[in-house]
């Protein structure tokens, strides 16, 4: 049931129009249940652009806030990217790896 939690909310952030940061804490302890090594890397690229975004829109005054717009700014895209790829990338290996199964062993799994 985890893997295949996982797996769609995996797809969820892949194929959505839009983005919020705060999607990417969903993804992360799943990830990290089914493949330790996915987990790993989608937890630290994801963390480096979630936090390069807010240090980049941080407003600094009585109160520290960060104050977002778009489009994003300076190479906090390409940290994004990286993340999205390697999500894609498990998603990809993750799925042709269940295709490649025997078709009995995945009706027997299921």
């Amino acid at each position: 049931m985890c893997e295949q939690v996982a797996i769609v909310s995996g797809f969820f952030l892949f194929f959505a129009p839009g983005f919020g940061v705060q999607y990417v804490a969903f993804v992360a302890p799943l990830l990290l249940a089914v493949h330790i090594g996915a987990g790993v890397f989608w937890g630290v690229s994801s963390g480096l652009f979630i936090g390069s975004l807010y240090a980049v829109y941080l407003v600094r005054g009585p109160q520290w806030y960060s104050a977002f717009y778009a489009p994003f700014p300076g190479w906090t895209p390409e940290l994004g990217v990286i993340a999205w790829a390697g999500l894609g990338t498990w998603l990809w290996w993750h799925l042709a790896d269940a295709w490649r199964a025997p078709r009995t062993a995945r009706v027997n799994s299921a």
